[in-house]
């Protein structure tokens, strides 16, 4: 009796964002990491082969966060920012994402740092600003609806606001190759590592 043959292009089709896998690599890991592997692969149906090669890949891939800290401002701003984290936690022996004392000392620090480098002079509210929120209300026919924003706590409550909805909605970081803003492909980091819960924060 012949020995059955598999007809070219036979077998199981692959799945999911990565085409074109013929290498094998295993590795042994801990039950933290793999239920944690399973809870995300469960919340965004995908494979955990396929939520590992993409955390792969992308720690390999740097210009995501580089892009988002390219400017010589920013990146002053980022760093001011861990080295005060560093040292409030150093002082509380605390988690500054774990302990409310350390969160608060922490976002004093930030305020306080950031009032000695504040420009002087006279609050004014940017044209762009009111632009944006002139043509918002407009579209909307409501008109003064958005003039809490003129206001810059009103402004950076808005933006903070939707960093947060922003975690809510991508659970899962889009395919690599998506036309979008860098920073949503790196949610699932930022969730992770600032222990985002997000069925909480949805509840």
């Amino acid at each position: 009796m012949a020995k059955a043959t598999r007809a070219p292009g036979g077998g199981r089709k692959p799945k999911g964002e990565f085409a074109g896998k013929s290498a094998a690599f295993s590795t042994r890991i801990t039950q933290e990491l793999r239920a944690a592997l399973d809870k995300e692969s469960e919340a965004t149906g995908k494979s955990i082969s396929q939520i590992v090669e993409r955390r792969l890949r992308e720690s390999y891939d740097k210009t995501r966060a580089q892009r988002e800290l390219a400017d010589q401002r920013i990146r002053a701003m980022a760093l001011m920012t861990a080295r005060l984290a560093t040292s409030v936690e150093a002082a509380t022996g605390k988690k500054w994402n774990e302990d409310r004392f350390t969160a608060e000392a922490l976002s004093s620090a930030i305020s306080t740092a950031l009032s000695r480098i504040m420009p002087e002079g006279e609050i004014v509210v940017p044209d762009a600003i009111r632009d944006r929120m002139q043509s918002h209300e407009a579209r909307l026919k409501k008109p003064g609806v958005f003039e809490f924003m003129l206001s810059p706590e009103g402004l950076g409550a808005s933006y903070g606001d939707s960093f947060f909805e922003m975690l809510l909605a991508w659970k899962a970081a889009p395919p690599i190759g998506d036309e979008v803003d860098d920073i949503y492909h790196l949610v699932p980091f930022i969730r992770q590592a600032l222990k985002v819960d997000v069925e909480g924060m949805g509840s």
